[in-house]
């Protein structure tokens, strides 16, 4: 599935505040479990499929590769896979005003920002354990503003070097 980036800045919202163009979710996806279902409990089968896609693209908590290759092929199968705390990331990220498109389109406007130039860029505090992938930090309670900035009108890049100013502002203090 392909949508268009633009639509972060698309102002045309559903009655729960989502932008309508990422209300497209895979259709008949499916819990991979009846944990996995509990765990995602408050988000339909679609939505959290939708949400465990942008999770793997940030990977917010360590996650050993084979359960990581695992919950992946779960995933390409159309299940909601069960990986640590992302039910619970996709919560916070929700609340904050995040979609799962827009948690992708954050994760690309850092991918092309120096760590070494923003002291509060997350791969500067990203996790690595031996035999693991990388761990970038996704906390919510930094970027809470974001979603915020773009709907505003700033681009997804912009808003993003505001967040990360603000926060080295903040640790200047």
């Amino acid at each position: 599935m392909s949508v268009d980036s633009s639509a972060a800045t698309d102002h045309s919202r559903t009655a729960d505040h989502t932008p309508t163009a990422d209300r497209t979710y895979l259709p008949g996806a499916r819990f991979a479990s009846p944990e996995a279902a509990r765990e995602w409990e408050g988000f339909s089968a679609d939505e959290a499929h939708s949400w465990a896609g942008a999770l793997f693209r940030v990977n917010p908590h360590p996650v050993g590769s084979a359960a990581l290759d695992r919950a992946y092929g779960q995933w390409c199968a159309g299940e909601v896979p069960q990986v640590l705390a992302w039910a619970h990331t996709a919560r916070e990220a929700r609340a904050a005003g995040f979609t799962p498109l827009t948690l992708k389109i954050l994760r690309s406007s850092l991918a092309d920002l120096s760590p070494s130039e923003h002291p509060a860029h997350p791969r500067n505090l990203a996790l690595v354990f031996p035999h693991l992938p990388e761990s970038l930090p996704f906390d919510v309670s930094l970027w809470r503003a974001w979603p915020g900035f773009v709907a505003d009108g700033l681009t997804p890049r912009e808003a993003t070097l505001r967040v990360l100013h603000d926060a080295e502002e903040l640790e200047e203090i």
